[in-house]
């Protein structure tokens, strides 16, 4: 596992060419989708990480990730060099770092409400209202319901 100052620097390198291109938020979903195809399949994990396999039957597999999810070339070229560099495994922490980086060169805040039950309609704050506070900064609300049972003192 790679430290998170290497992690920034692979994401800092991919979004840079993601702002070339104009395609930095498309690199972002893609590397998200990547990151969980990863977690979602340990198999695939295991053949992109295991040094058993050759690089050229990890790069296929790479190959084949991107035909099923419609990679673009940039962020394919992006996982080879992470099979060769035997970087593979830290792509979630890489994914993390570039969500972050994103959302900063963007100007996005990320927020998480967390009720106790479920939230009606009603109680959900408008985009509008949510980003008063925010200047013209995007917000992206995720709702999260924690239920807690508290017992009253006897």
């Amino acid at each position: 596992m790679i430290d998170t100052g290497v992690a920034r620097r692979y994401a800092r390198a991919l979004l840079s060419l993601g702002l070339e291109e104009g395609r930095h938020e498309q690199l972002g979903d893609e590397l998200a989708a990547v990151a969980r195809a990863l977690n979602d399949s340990r198999e695939l994990g295991f053949m992109l990480q295991n040094p058993g396999y050759s690089q050229t039957q990890r790069k296929s597999v790479v190959d084949t990730l991107a035909t099923a999810l419609k990679l673009s070339p940039v962020l394919v070229n992006f996982l080879r060099l992470l099979v060769d560099r035997q970087r593979i495994a830290d792509l979630p922490l890489i994914a993390r770092s570039y969500s972050a980086l994103l959302d900063s060169q963007v100007g996005r805040v990320r927020a998480t409400v967390t009720a106790a039950q479920p939230l009606s309609l009603q109680a959900h704050p408008s985009t509008e209202q949510a980003r008063a506070g925010f200047d013209d900064e995007e917000l992206r609300a995720a709702t999260r319901e924690r239920s807690t049972t508290f017992r009253s003192p006897s």
